[in-house]
Parts: structure tokens; sequence; C-alpha cells
């Protein structure tokens, strides 16, 4: 099958998906975040970020979306493929250090943030739960995951599969963060009604992007988006596996 044609039947497949959508069904993740494979009808979620059902239109404005590949050395801005995107989209590869500091910027001035994740690792979806000590591999199995963040994602053990949105932030003594709090779309049957508790070292391990608005972003990473010359991935790129 040619790339033109593969291209021609995905979009025909998501538009079907997504216009086929009630109006007051919850959106964005389809619109955000690919098609969603999970057959529930979660609540209806308040964020800044999620669409409305006047929003539909390729005239939204290009998320400001940053990222941390550890499998990638330079702090470069990059796309998916255009082709394979409702709406464009401009990612920077940062620092989770950085990462963890536009959350933090954006929970204080009031602005939940959107974000990509691999929900399935060391995850309870019925108690809520992110944490990588939910789970003791070693006394069960008798060894222990060891892989890196850049080595799961090299060889496909892990990539953003899920979104999600960042309403809170516990900040300990050293102004870092210990966990946070997350609002999920698999209905009030999920978490504590919907909501869940994702520890720092498990937003280190597992959250892969984070969509902000430009006037949380800081301004070196603006600066990047802004006038390098911006890099395309590959349609299978894990970094791209939200688009």
């Amino acid at each position: 099958m040619s790339d033109d044609l593969l291209f021609t039947v995905f979009n025909a497949i998501i538009s079907i998906l997504y216009h086929s959508l009630p109006s007051h069904s919850f959106l964005p993740a389809v619109a955000l975040a690919g098609v969603h494979s999970t057959p529930l009808h979660p609540k209806p979620l308040s964020s800044q970020v999620y669409f409305s059902p006047s929003t539909r239109s390729s005239s939204f404005p290009a998320p400001y979306i940053l990222s941390e590949d550890p499998a990638c050395s330079s702090f470069a801005c990059f796309s998916l493929a255009t082709k394979l995107t409702l709406i464009p989209s401009l990612d920077v590869n940062i620092p989770i250090e950085s990462l963890e500091d536009a959350v933090i910027s954006g929970i204080k001035a009031n602005t939940p943030l959107f974000f990509g994740c691999d929900v399935g690792k060391f995850s309870d979806r019925t108690k809520g739960i992110m944490d990588t000590r939910l789970y003791d591999i070693k006394a069960a199995y008798g060894y222990s995951l060891n892989m890196t963040k850049a080595q799961r994602l090299i060889v496909g053990d892990s990539s953003a599969t899920h979104a999600m949105v960042i309403t809170a932030v516990h900040l300990g003594e050293d102004g870092r963060p210990v966990k946070y709090k997350v609002e999920n779309s698999w209905s009030e049957a999920s978490g504590e009604k919907g909501w869940y508790m994702m520890t720092a070292d498990w937003f280190r391990e597992f959250v892969y992007q984070v969509v902000v608005p430009r006037s949380v972003a800081e301004k070196r990473w603006v600066d990047v988006i802004d006038g390098e010359e911006v890099r395309e991935l590959d349609p299978w790129d894990p970094m791209g596996a939200l688009a």
C-alpha cells in the first residue's frame, strides 16, 4: 500500500470517528491524543485545554508541547508528519526537570495541563494510583526491571499511550514536586471518582509530553520553538504516539 493511500485511509477512519461523536462527548482523546480505545463514557471535564463542540476547527492554534525524550541528545524542535495529525503541533525536547517546572508554573497560573504518559506502567486504575513502587517485581519474580526511560523508548517497551490532565501539584520543602492530582477520562468508576494520584517518580519515568500555553512555557523553550529548524518525526516515532 502506498504512503498516500495509507494516509488517505487513516484520515478517513479518524474523520468518521471524530465527526460521529455526539456534541456532549468527551473530545480530547480524539482531537489531541488519537483515538482512545477504552469504550467507556467518561464525565465531561473542565480543563481549559479541552475542546468544546464549537471549537472543532483546523484554525485552532498549534499547541506548545514540551516533551522529554531521553533517547534524543539535543534539545530540538520537532513535529509529527502533518498528514497524520488533526491539529498541527510543535514539540521541543527538554530536560525532565524543566518539564516539572512547566507543570509547576502552569498550576500556579491556574492552568490545568494536558499531558501524555505510559498509563499502563505501575498504575492501578481501580484505586487511581500511579506510583513506581506500586508493585514489588523483584519480590514476586526474583529480578528487577532495570531499563532506563531512554532504553524503554528505543526498544518499544514504552511510549505515550494515554492523555490526562494535571490539576494540582504537591511541592516538598525543596520546592520540587512530590505528587500530582490528575483528572482522568475513564468515568467515575475509575480511581477516586475519576481522580488519580501520580507520584513525582512516576512522572519522571512515564510522562513524555505536557501541553502548555505560550505564557507558561519558559522563554528559552519558546525561543527554540520559534527560531529553530523543525525536525519532522517519522509516523512511527514513539514521541508521536499521541499526535
